[in-house]
């Protein structure tokens, strides 16, 4: 008999367990942040939030109200200044759906590392937001700017970061787990990428701006920028960024363009596979690296009289990527064991893979054993499509 009663009290109780969310908050009385932005100042940082107005997205769209509000308050921590901001908003933020955290170019040079405890130890927020530098300006700067095809700036800088990652090669997605494994790893230094505006920024803080269709200031995402340890030391340029990028195995789908000089001709090159092995080694007390690349692409574009038809010039082109790529990531290379002085690559991680013993005996001076690693560069390309035709329609013909 008491069994039968058994599936009765299992209902009953089964409620009891079901609490609910703690945390919970109605949207019309939270302020979502999408956007934190941090700034070196005298007496702390300059915390600055860009706070969505969720009643405000739909209108948002014809342009007439902006869907965003912005905060900036000065505070010794971060905490207490998302706190002081409370005296002037009518809502209580709410950090669980921030997706980028911006740095201003002083406050970077200082130092991010202590920039992470709270933004690690707060219960509310996730691990899987993004970082980015502000190149030569402000986090304030930055976030102040209006962009016209998403009506939550933040969203803009982020769409960005994975469509500029994934076809132009020369930026790199950095998610907060990332950056602590970086930061902490002792094998190699992180990167970040970083976003600049041109124009005048000023005119662009304005709503009326966006119904122009000449904007007087844009956002750009197409440099690295390279710390030793949590602090900022450099930036590598478009060309030292993608080859980084060749070197760490980040290379997605961009196009590579090259110069036949023989025939006059410009050819855009589309990667569409790259895989990158790096090994290392000490060969008479000297570090030693070998880079292993494979690329595969396929022949975009041709400025000029080239018939891939034939097949040495097949041969040549892809012998002409090669030598792109390489230069590339030579030029990476240069700047930042040469002149930064970081290993931001990799490679003593490759080392320490290869040979801890030899390892344990090169990381005590590793960074003064960068300028003496000799790098040697195998590179294999091959081309598997040259399009619909496989020379320009326009090609003057040979003469008899």
């Amino acid at each position: 008999m008491r069994l039968k009663y058994l599936p009765l009290i299992i209902l009953l109780a089964i409620p009891l367990s079901l609490s609910g969310c703690w945390s919970k908050g109605e949207i019309n009385s939270l302020g979502i942040i999408r956007g934190l932005g941090i700034d070196q100042s005298p007496n702390g940082y300059v915390v600055t939030v860009q706070v969505i107005t969720p009643n405000l997205i739909g209108r948002g769209q014809s342009r007439e109200l902006a869907t965003v509000t912005l905060f900036s308050v000065t505070e010794q921590t971060i905490f207490k200044a998302l706190r002081r901001i409370s005296t002037t908003s009518t809502r209580r933020l709410y950090i669980g759906h921030l997706g980028l955290i911006i740095i201003g170019e002083a406050q970077a040079r200082a130092g991010i590392g202590r920039l992470l405890d709270f933004l690690m130890r707060d219960h509310e927020t996730r691990i899987n937001f993004r970082w980015i530098v502000a190149q030569g300006t402000t986090a304030q700067n930055i976030l102040s700017i209006l962009t016209p095809i998403e009506s939550v700036p933040t969203q803009n800088i982020i769409n960005t970061l994975e469509i500029s990652e994934q076809v132009f090669g020369t930026t790199k997605l950095v998610e907060s787990y990332q950056l602590i494994n970086q930061i902490t790893n002792p094998y190699s230094n992180p990167v970040l990428p970083g976003v600049s505006a041109t124009g005048d920024p000023e005119r662009q803080y304005n709503i009326q701006s966006l119904k122009s269709t000449h904007l007087e200031s844009r956002l750009y995402v197409k440099e690295l920028a390279a710390f030793k340890a949590d602090r900022l030391v450099g930036w590598l340029n478009e060309t030292e960024s993608k080859g980084y990028n060749y070197l760490v195995d980040n290379i997605k789908n961009p196009v590579e363009t090259m110069y036949i000089k023989k025939e006059k001709t410009k050819i855009a090159i589309e990667v569409t596979e790259s895989k990158c092995k790096l090994q290392g080694r000490i060969r008479a007390g000297r570090p030693e690296i070998i880079v292993n690349l494979n690329i595969a692409g396929k022949v975009g574009e041709i400025e000029g009289n080239y018939d891939l038809g034939i097949l040495h010039n097949l041969v040549r082109l892809e012998k002409a990527l090669k030598v792109e790529v390489t230069r590339e990531m030579q030029a990476a290379v240069k700047r930042g064991l040469g002149e930064l002085k970081v290993d931001i690559f990799g490679f003593g991680e490759a080392i320490h893979r290869s040979d801890p013993k030899a390892w344990r005996k090169q990381k005590s001076h590793w960074e003064n054993k960068l300028p003496q690693i000799t790098i040697k560069y195998q590179v294999q390309t091959k081309l598997i499509s040259t399009g619909l035709i496989s020379k320009p329609y326009w090609r003057e013909p040979e003469e008899e």
